[in-house]
């Protein structure tokens, strides 16, 4: 993602030291050079992370824990200051074989922020979705669920801030592109 300044951001997770650490990078000069932050180092496991920009510059992220039985979609913010909020959890399951996958972020005109991540049960692929409006999470909604497979959500936001999500649907081993 790229701040209005021109800063590039990237999330990733490093098993450098044999745990999963969450981090960010960010280059001042177009990617020449990058300087790294860790922003979580609790994780024994984690798979996908994402990342946006607000107008103020402020980095939004989300990422996927899970350890035994535990399944999480944390968030957390950092100012264009360099502050770091306290990580948010936006989704928890006790569910024994339950993941969270792919989350993908986005933001609005109005700075809300806007986190769809697939998430498997068990039984079925659910796609969901939550919002953060003014400063506050609304309840993780349900888009669509496929006993088969759901997969790779993409999230995009229009000018009037309405989501726009696509998503990979298996139906009896037949990939289809939803909207």
């Amino acid at each position: 993602a790229r701040e209005s300044s021109g800063k590039l951001w990237v999330v990733y997770r490093d098993k450098a030291n044999g745990t999963y650490d969450i981090k960010v990078a960010y280059s001042d000069n177009n990617g020449s050079t990058w300087t790294s932050e860790t922003t979580d180092t609790s994780m024994s496991s984690s798979t996908t992370c994402c990342l946006a920009v607000d107008s103020n510059n402020t980095i939004h992220m989300a990422w996927y824990y899970g350890s035994g039985s535990t399944r999480r979609l944390y968030y957390r913010y950092r100012t264009n200051a360099g502050t770091w909020s306290e990580i948010t959890t936006l989704f928890e399951e006790l569910v024994v074989g339950g993941t969270v996958y792919t989350p993908d972020i986005a933001i609005d005109q109005s700075d809300d922020v806007h986190v769809i991540f697939q998430y498997w049960d068990g039984a079925n692929y659910l796609l969901k979705y939550t919002k953060k409006t003014s400063g506050v999470w609304g309840s993780v909604e349900l888009v669509d669920t496929e006993p088969d497979r759901i997969e790779y959500p993409s999230l995009a936001i229009d000018s009037s801030n309405y989501p726009h999500i696509t998503y990979n649907k298996e139906i009896l081993n037949v990939d289809n592109i939803y909207y």
